[in-house]
């Protein structure tokens, strides 16, 4: 058991950490909507009354660019966090750019999903556009996808090949105090193609096995890190396309 460190979303071997590369996976999916005012103002309702009735949570953050921005949990025996709970986030008239129309989008996380969450999915749909729910689902079209997969490595060793890459624009890192990258991004935050490359493994290490992040103190901090010293990095890289 000392030999086994518990992250958000797996236990790691920390002396003889071997983790396989995943296949590429869907990170995230968004979908856009032209969901008519009338239709909005209904679904915003409902969206509140899910709140109320503790199925929803409600955004604040986010109210320079949406109107509305309510997250629904889709597994209702575990925790609200992505990483353990597939989810359905749903965005509410788009204000962040005049020229842009986009009445309605729906930000989808599949992670840990079965075939129970996706008639939960389709449930929610249904519920939240009471009149004309299949006419919307007929014209709603793709925005953007996330796709993300992992490998053991280390950020320092890895070689980027961008001849035969669609973005070239920039390529840019982060480093931790010891100086090695702990994080690498292709392209701008707002190009159609871009991603990121991090140290996976770092970014969960101080989050227990509920996704919480773990309190810090001189003892706890130093017994993790400490722990570390043997293991193998897991990239993740996830790449971003928008339509």
């Amino acid at each position: 058991q000392g030999d086994l460190h518990t992250t958000s979303s797996h236990q790691v071997l920390l002396k003889f950490a071997k983790v396989q590369p995943l296949l590429r996976t869907l990170d995230k999916a968004m979908v856009d909507a032209p969901a008519t005012p009338e239709q909005v103002e209904r679904a915003i309702e409902i969206a509140h009354q899910l709140r109320k009735n503790g199925q929803a949570i409600q955004i604040t953050n986010q109210s320079r660019n949406w109107r509305a921005v309510f997250v629904v949990y889709l597994d209702g025996s575990k925790s609200s966090d992505h990483s353990k709970n597939p989810s359905a986030t749903l965005y509410f008239d788009y204000r962040g750019n005049a020229k842009a129309d986009v009445p309605f989008r729906l930000q989808f996380n599949p992670d840990k999903l079965d075939a129970q969450h996706t008639d939960l999915l389709i449930d929610l749909w249904k519920r939240i556009w009471p009149i004309g729910w299949r006419e919307l689902r007929s014209d709603a079209r793709y925005f953007r996808m996330d796709e993300a997969a992992d490998a053991v490595g280390d950020l320092d060793n890895l070689i980027l090949d961008r001849k035969a890459s669609q973005v070239t624009a920039r390529y840019y890192t982060q480093t931790g105090r010891n100086g090695k990258i702990k994080t690498g991004y292709i392209g701008e935050d707002s190009a159609v193609n871009g991603g990121a490359l991090y140290d996976r493994f770092s970014a969960e290490v101080f989050r227990n096995a509920d996704g919480e992040p773990v309190p810090l103190n001189r003892e706890t901090a130093t017994h993790t890190l400490d722990q570390l010293k043997d293991v193998e990095g897991i990239i993740r890289v996830e790449l971003r396309r928008v339509f």
